[in-house]
């Protein structure tokens, strides 16, 4: 009985002296730990290491805060700029708008349209009509300068096609009313047909392609009138100051198409400078 039970407690013995040792060794390093050297040295490494880190988080919200004001400096600027582009194309088109009131002034005191040419008003009106409807907020919401010359642009049209049919001889009455007539219930079916697109990207895409056949319509316009030029020899039906304000006011506004991403303007702007130069060209050459 005595011999089965003494591995037993030999084995207790030891457990308990394991453990005993176990707990001593806790103790020594806990009472290394307290001491004033350890413990300001690790005190010291974990203030460090929190320092260093809130120092680094400052620090990336400074550069963040940096890096967005620059962006929004930028982005003003580029804003200023697209603005500034607009607005003296709108300027230049008001100049252009007024320039044939010399014309006019001229067929109403000799009640006659005389060899000029009612084709290019009515050009111009429909492309004024469509490009208003472009720069509306229901089809491109970016483009209010672009309405707003737009919308100056057919009221003085609008008036330059009555003096027309006023003064005109009757077959040019009758022309330029039925080519108004015609040019209104256009642009009633592009107004109406684009509003029954759902899509607005659609329904920009349409308009948009719409508009860059009328302006090149509306620049491609004093070409009817060159061979006139020729023939008379005279730069009278052309000056060369109002192509030259044409190639400007185009100027103005592909630098506008550019900076506000908008590929209907400066494509449409950029296509219409091969007309602009030619009429530069045809009137310096032949003045």
């Amino acid at each position: 009985m005595i011999v089965s039970t003494l591995p037993a407690q030999h084995y207790l013995i030891a457990d308990s002296d394991s453990s005993l040792h176990l707990q001593t060794c806790l103790n020594q390093l806990l009472k290394a730990l307290k001491t004033p050297v350890i413990f300001s040295t690790l005190s010291l490494f974990f203030r460090t290491i929190f320092s260093a880190l809130w120092l680094f988080i400052f620090l990336g919200f400074l550069l963040l805060n940096i890096f967005f004001m620059i962006l929004s400096v930028s982005h003003s600027l580029f804003t200023i700029c697209k603005d500034a582009a607009g607005v003296a194309g709108n300027i230049l088109a008001f100049g252009l708008f007024v320039s044939p009131l010399h014309t006019f002034r001229r067929i109403i005191r000799n009640s006659s349209t005389e060899q000029f040419s009612g084709l290019p008003y009515i050009y111009a009106l429909l492309n004024c009509l469509i490009c208003m409807w472009y720069g509306t907020p229901i089809v491109s919401p970016e483009n209010t300068l672009i309405l707003t010359v737009n919308s100056v642009g057919a009221v003085f049209q609008l008036v330059y096609i009555i003096l027309f049919i006023i003064y005109g001889d009757k077959p040019t009455k009758v022309r330029m009313l039925g080519l108004l007539l015609a040019v209104l219930v256009l642009f009633a079916a592009v107004v109406s047909g684009s509003l029954q697109i759902a899509d607005p990207w659609m329904r920009r895409m349409a308009v948009g392609l719409l508009s860059c056949a009328s302006l090149i319509s509306m620049f491609a316009s004093p070409l009817f009138i060159i061979n006139l030029v020729i023939r008379t020899k005279s730069v009278e039906y052309m000056p060369f100051l109002l192509s030259l304000s044409t190639f400007l006011m185009s100027t103005s506004f592909l630098l506008y198409g550019i900076l506000n991403y908008d590929a209907f303007i400066y494509v449409s702007f950029c296509s219409t400078h091969v007309f602009a130069i030619a009429s530069i060209f045809k009137s310096y050459f032949q003045s």
